[in-house]
């Protein structure tokens, strides 16, 4: 009903002609490239931009500061990440659990083998 309510804000016009439009391309109209473009800068924005920059300016080895992007960016070499990748593995879960898939947000913040160790690192 909520949706009906909605649309009656919208008078009905008969003597215009619907028309798609792709507001991804100031033309309005649909292309290859500008879906690859608007895919492409969803997974880019300006705030990425300055934490990455903020990352790089830390006072921490360079080797920190790499994992802490690739981290960040979803690029460790995860089993699920592998696995997406098309590399043939034979188990998916995380080896230390045995529960979850292996991605780094388990990894980091859920698997109950590490979660501990990370809490000790912060005292």
């Amino acid at each position: 009903m909520a949706f009906m309510e909605e649309i009656s804000a919208y008078p009905i016009q008969c003597h215009l002609k619907d028309n798609l439009l792709w507001k991804a391309d100031p033309s309005g109209m649909y292309s290859i490239r500008s879906a690859y473009r608007l895919l492409s800068n969803q997974n880019r924005s300006a705030s990425d931009g300055r934490n990455f920059q903020l990352i790089w300016k830390l006072k921490i080895p360079p080797k920190a500061a790499i994992f802490t992007w690739r981290l960040i960016k979803d690029r460790l070499p995860t089993r699920a990440n592998l696995h997406r990748r098309n590399l043939d593995l034979q188990e998916s879960v995380c080896p230390l659990c045995h529960i979850e898939q292996e991605e780094a947000g388990h990894l980091f913040f859920q698997c109950n083998q590490t979660i501990g160790l990370w809490w000790e690192s912060l005292r």
